[in-house]
């Protein structure tokens, strides 16, 4: 069989398999280094989607040169079919996305089940750049006038809104198996900090349900320094004080469960810096502009400490719970809970609470923790020099 021909058929049988199966959610290699039986290389198994790995290097090369022959062909359907098995195949050439944009702008592809495939490709390729330009491109033309125009009060319709939240889900979903299916993904976490601020607007209902669902990721990667610095842009956006006090509970937890992890050790620094700042903000006047008035304030509203004091012990008993759910104990004595900045930003009280978190571990753990314990009291007396 010439590679032509095979590869028409190769085509042709991952186009079925996505008609016949339009809840496919995942794709793969099949580890196969030459054709072995004379069978289509295409599996589907459920909603999973897997090829043979000898196909990719005998079908990419006709692909490329049939797209490329035929680029201005008026048979949209042939384009669509081969560049979505090219990218699935090998995401990287700009010039098949390139295509799949034109089929978008031309109303052949609908741009939702757009996103949704690529969400496929990230589950074979997580950390491609093209598949998450391609993504924001998109999500621009999604919101441009173009797709979805709106009215001379700047509000959007209901139909619309709808739509926009399913984009969201769809993208935060995308970006999150992105990040679990490789390491230090910094692409899939840039992509997920522009979604919340394009798509989403920053708005804080967005914000606090990203900051609970991103802390169940970052306990099972605590290794990882991409989820923290994801859950730092979470705090300066939310810019709340309540916030910021339980995300220092929740190292502290961390640090006990999990001893020797540098990435948590570094987020504890960006958390300190960010309360240090917002602790200087909330004791000095803050000029704002408010409906073309200036008016002048003692304090920034939202940097406010609470008026009431938090409870002790419900939300570390809370976090506790948590932590004991995924490791089954918690080691140590429970450090008190902290009530205000001005108690979280002194040295001495820092440093108890960390005294208190590297007695907790024992053995070989209790000597890293005491290192990365010192390197961080050495950073802090500098850091309040």
């Amino acid at each position: 069989m010439s590679h032509e021909i095979l590869t028409k058929r190769v085509v042709s049988d991952f186009t079925s398999a996505f008609r016949k199966n339009p809840d496919i959610d995942e794709f793969g290699f099949i580890y196969c280094p030459e054709k072995m039986v004379n069978k289509s290389p295409v599996v589907v198994e459920g909603s999973k989607l897997g090829v043979e790995s000898w196909c990719a290097k005998v079908v990419l090369p006709c692909i490329h040169k049939q797209l490329v022959c035929q680029r201005n062909s008026k048979d949209p359907h042939m384009l669509q079919s081969f560049t979505k098995v090219a990218l699935l195949l090998n995401p990287e050439c700009a010039t098949f996305w390139n295509i799949r944009k034109e089929l978008l702008q031309k109303d052949v592809l609908e741009a939702l089940n757009e996103l949704r495939f690529t969400n496929i490709i990230l589950t074979s390729h997580p950390k491609s750049p093209e598949t998450f330009v391609h993504k924001r491109w998109v999500v621009s033309y999604i919101l441009s006038n173009k797709c979805h125009p709106w009215n001379s009060s700047n509000h959007i319709s209901e139909s619309i809104a709808n739509d926009l939240q399913i984009i969201l889900r769809t993208e935060l979903e995308g970006s999150r198996q992105a990040a679990s299916g490789y390491s230090s993904n910094y692409n899939a976490w840039s992509h997920r900090i522009w979604i919340v601020e394009k798509l989403a607007q920053s708005s804080t209902e967005v914000l606090q349900s990203e900051l609970q669902e991103s802390r169940g990721w970052v306990m099972q990667h605590v290794s990882e320094h991409s989820g923290f610095q994801y859950r730092q842009f979470l705090l300066k956006k939310l810019d709340r004080v309540e916030c910021l006090l339980d995300e220092f509970h929740f190292i502290d937890d961390l640090l006990r469960c999990y001893p020797g992890h540098e990435a948590i050790w570094n987020h504890r620094r960006a958390l300190f810096n960010l309360a240090k700042v917002k602790h200087r903000e909330t004791h000095r006047g803050a000029v704002s502009l408010d409906e073309g008035h200036i008016n002048i304030r003692p304090k920034m509203a939202r940097l406010q400490e609470p008026q009431q004091e938090l409870p002790r012990q419900s939300r570390v008993q809370e976090l506790n719970q948590n932590l004991h759910h995924v490791t089954g104990h918690v080691t140590g004595p429970v450090v008190d809970h902290l009530t205000s900045l001005c108690e979280l930003v002194k040295f001495s009280s820092e440093q108890e609470r960390l005294q208190l978190i590297v007695r907790s571990s024992t053995g070989s753990e209790h000597t890293v923790q005491e290192r990365y314990c010192k390197r961080y009291l050495e950073w802090l007396e500098r850091f309040q020099t």
